[in-house]
């Protein structure tokens, strides 16, 4: 499998304004346990995702898990920030479609 890990890092995508589901795919790569990595996901600004740690919300390691989150973009970008709480933030990939009416 495939993953991002860092001390904390952004995604900026360039998408027409509008609004947006984003799906974000994690799979636990590493930790033995849960509390091992622990981090905060915000999309445009706005906290998405808050102490997500992957193993828990998966069930173990290398258990793949995605949340979904609804985004509003205004200014042609949409920004997603991960920021560590314990360990790396990490992100095993991103799916964006505008959102269903």
């Amino acid at each position: 499998q495939v993953h991002r890990a860092s001390p904390a890092s952004h995604d900026r995508v360039p998408v027409p304004d509008g609004r947006y589901t984003v799906i974000l795919r994690f799979e636990e790569p590493e930790a033995g346990a849960a509390g091992e990595r622990i981090f905060d996901v915000s999309v445009n600004g706005k906290v998405a995702l808050k102490h997500f740690d992957v193993f828990r919300a998966a069930g173990g390691k290398l258990k793949a898990v995605d949340r979904t989150v609804q985004a509003k973009v205004r200014d042609g970008v949409l920004l997603i920030d991960f920021k560590p709480v314990k360990g790396q933030a990490m992100v095993s990939g991103l799916s964006i479609a505008p959102a269903s009416r």
